[in-house]
């Protein structure tokens, strides 16, 4: 039997959405994360204090799940443009993509950082909010290693980590996704986009491997102030 092939003209701005047909399903999926919300709020903030202890390790859990996953993104999104591969092309748009729900990751690290979520996760934050005066002068009386450590383990230093990992990558990651998308729409692309991805890719590169170690150890390693390793950097990226 003969075949016959069949072709459509394709869109000259590409397909889109039609986003009538997904009216009923974003309504839903709206409605599902404003209760969500709302009973999240309750159990971090207003439960019994063993059910706000319990919840507030799941969500760091799930916080960080969600993070080496969107942050995997930003990797393999770097990692192409800088090796400037070929097959790349092909998933390109899917690594952007993923890559994108970095920044909005920062909404979820939200209740991270109230004390009252703080006080079941963190032990050193409770050492430290108990002292009165000088910090590091009771640390000093009170617990030797966490004084050794008060140059890194301290709370303004520690919210000010915390706002580093998510600008720095989260301008990049938007950054190299406008650039690939507008080289996709431009009827002349040529390859100056192409340069400047690879450009910027090269030293975030660098505060990836910063990012990627330092948010398991201020969000995770310091569960425990006690525990030394020189391998969980290492072991989160691997």
């Amino acid at each position: 039997m003969s075949h016959h092939v069949t072709s459509a003209d394709i869109a000259i701005n590409g397909d889109h959405l039609d986003k009538s047909k997904i009216a009923k399903v974003k309504t839903i999926a709206g409605a599902v994360a404003l209760i969500g919300t709302l009973v999240s709020l309750y159990l971090l903030f207003l439960a019994p204090e063993k059910i706000r202890g319990c919840y507030s390790y799941s969500w760091l859990f799930a916080f960080y799940l969600f993070l080496t996953l969107s942050i995997g993104g930003v990797f393999w999104t770097l990692l192409h443009n800088v090796s400037n591969s070929g097959w790349g092309t092909s998933v390109r748009r899917t690594f952007e993509n993923v890559g994108s729900t970095y920044g909005w990751m920062m909404l979820f690290a939200i209740p991270l950082l109230f004390p009252q979520v703080q006080q079941y996760l963190y032990e050193w934050m409770n050492t430290h909010r108990a002292a009165s005066g000088n910090v590091k002068e009771h640390l000093h009386h009170v617990d030797h290693l966490l004084y050794n450590k008060h140059w890194f383990m301290n709370t303004p230093f520690w919210y000010g980590r915390v706002a580093f990992y998510f600008i720095g990558l989260t301008l990049v990651i938007f950054g190299l996704r406008k650039l690939s998308t507008d080289q996709d729409t431009d009827p002349n692309p040529g390859t100056k986009r192409l340069f400047r991805a690879r450009f910027h890719s090269t030293y975030t590169l660098i505060l990836f491997a910063l990012t990627i170690t330092f948010t398991g150890f201020d969000f995770m390693m310091g569960l425990d102030y006690k525990w030394f390793s020189t391998m969980w950097g290492v072991y989160l990226f691997a």
